[in-house]
């Protein structure tokens, strides 16, 4: 007995051929809850209309969760599941027949794991060589990771994607549930992941159960869902500032500074037409997916007036120290906020270190501190960040 937990919203056809794909499983012991994060209209009464005689052989729920996204509905569903075996599965994903058998054989074996399922993408959206290169890039999902010489890894230490995921409702809600402060669908499941190794609970890989993602992307379409998922980096590094050390180059956030990305993906797209030229198209496919993730960084940092300083830096660990003396700050740990600064001064030039201190004093309302902090960064090196604050 199991719990498949489906968020949705507005794509029904979609959702439709996933529910009708589960009709096809190899057991039928099972409740799919499908949760509705707002669609334009209810998609339980939108299936009803078309399809009259739809007659699911599994127990089968529409619930509503507007507008709240999609891990606040999925752990609306979580909340709901009546059975203690949990799988989260997604409104674009197509499971293969036995994918439902797997889970349950895996969670019978390991009930104090999590389960990852593979998750390639289907064989009918890989008709473009984007797509073939996208799905073997490793860019979304990096499977390859996985592989050895003699077949798939077990431990899938790192992995975990909402896409294809299972465990027991216990282990869910001993590790907190999903983030519900993530804007968009990137690094929130990583995220969840996260915390579960920090508590000491293993992942498993299960490349039988496959549950395939039908969503084709052109090289466009992927660069804006690459913003989306830049934004999305500061909200995992708030939450782990270890993990700023490889999510946020402070080399790449200049460049993205710099760069063009409609130049790059003109260029990109131009590539789409010509037949070979391979390696030229992985050299600028990559380069211009990176661009908008940076992009997409930059465009998160700039509102910020601590993180915005990132692109001062010129310490690649101190950008961990400054998302671990946010944090701090967060908490109210005056201590390590302390600690942090002390780091910071060390390792940046006076002019920087000191602009930073002056927005944390800005933040406590200290403004004579404050003052004081950006008059000494101006002093050290005259900088149109200081002078502003002091205006």
């Amino acid at each position: 007995m199991i719990s498949i937990i489906i968020p949705h919203k507005n794509r029904h056809s979609l959702l439709y051929m996933v529910l009708d794909k589960l009709n096809e499983q190899t057991i039928f012991d099972f409740e799919t809850i499908v949760v509705d994060d707002g669609s334009d209209i209810f998609v339980k009464d939108w299936i009803g209309v078309l399809f009259p005689d739809f007659a699911p052989k599994y127990e089968l729920m529409f619930v509503r969760n507007p507008g709240k996204g999609p891990n606040a509905a999925r752990n609306h569903g979580v909340s709901l599941a009546k059975y203690d075996n949990i799988v989260i599965s997604g409104s674009d994903t197509i499971p293969s027949r036995s994918f439902v058998m797997q889970h349950i054989l895996e969670l019978k074996r390991d009930s104090d794991k999590i389960i990852q399922g593979y998750t390639p993408f289907h064989p009918q959206v890989m008709d473009t060589e984007f797509m073939v290169w996208l799905n073997n890039s490793g860019i979304q999902a990096n499977w390859s990771a996985l592989q050895t010489e003699s077949g798939w890894r077990r431990d899938a230490d790192g992995f975990c994607l909402t896409t294809n995921l299972s465990m027991t409702k216990q282990v869910f809600e001993n590790i907190g549930g999903l983030s519900e402060g993530f804007p968009g669908a990137a690094w929130d499941d990583i995220e969840f992941g996260i915390r579960a190794r920090k508590l000491g609970v293993q992942t498993i890989f299960s490349p039988r159960a496959i549950n395939f993602h039908y969503h084709k992307y052109n090289i466009s379409q992927f660069a804006n869902r690459q913003i989306m998922e830049g934004k999305n980096r500061i909200y995992l590094c708030y939450a782990h500032p270890e993990m700023a050390m490889q999510l946020m180059d402070i080399n790449a956030i200049k460049t993205a500074e710099e760069q063009s990305l409609d130049e790059w993906l003109h260029q990109a797209v131009e590539l789409s037409y010509i037949n070979g030229c391979h390696e030229e198209k992985d050299r600028v496919w990559r380069g211009v997916l990176q661009l908008a993730s940076f992009k997409g960084v930059v465009e998160s940092l700039d509102p910020h007036p601590v993180l915005r300083l990132i692109k001062l830096l010129t310490n690649q660990e101190s950008v961990v120290y400054l998302f671990a003396l946010l944090k701090a700050h967060k908490d109210g740990n005056t201590g390590y906020v302390d600690h942090c600064l002390g780091w910071l001064s060390e390792k940046e030039p006076v002019w920087v270190s000191e602009l930073i201190a002056g927005e944390i004093a800005l933040m406590d309302k200290n403004n004579t501190e404050a003052i004081i902090h950006f008059n000494n960064s101006l002093t050290n090196k005259y900088n149109v960040y200081a002078e502003k604050r002091l205006r």
